[in-house]
């Protein structure tokens, strides 16, 4: 959402902001009740236009709270058994994605997204992931039936 935001600021139609029209126009954007995201987005993104668009969303109905789980088998898979952070705001996304009605979709450049053991790899090597979607969090996301990809991957597809 900082790329989208920088995009406001700055007036330019880019590839993240036609994402998110596209996606504000079509499925919505869903955050959690607890307000996780929503405290993540308004923390990183510039207060100049966000904060307003933010809130025109959620008065709209095209950013909508739910609440948000996950399993704990899946929680503990993506923590042990990939090393997925905890102590931010990934799993956050992913309940959120866990609760929705279809297209289940994360939009991400975050590597702790496909594989967290790569963060310390050469970008060349995380754009390999990121392009085959390989990784332990994205094949256990695709097993729950959510989706990952970055901007130009889910412009192709949603």
């Amino acid at each position: 959402m900082n790329l989208f935001s920088e995009s406001l600021i700055r007036g330019e139609i880019t590839d993240t902001r036609t994402l998110v029209e596209k996606i504000k126009l079509s499925h919505g954007f869903a955050i959690d009740v607890g307000g996780k995201v929503q405290h993540q987005w308004l923390e990183t993104c510039d207060k100049t236009y966000f904060s307003e668009w933010f809130f025109q969303g959620l008065k709209a109905g095209w950013i909508r709270p739910v609440s948000a789980r996950i399993e704990k088998a899946d929680e503990k898979q993506l923590k042990i058994g990939c090393g997925m952070p905890s102590a931010r705001h990934e799993l956050a996304y992913i309940a959120v994605a866990n609760v929705v009605p279809p297209p289940r979709y994360v939009v991400t450049d975050d590597i702790d997204f496909w594989e967290p053991k790569a963060k310390d790899a050469d970008e060349k090597r995380k754009h390999e992931i990121k392009v085959k979607r390989k990784g332990c969090v994205c094949q256990h996301l695709r097993k729950m039936k959510i989706v990952v990809g970055t901007v130009t991957q889910a412009l192709a597809e949603l």
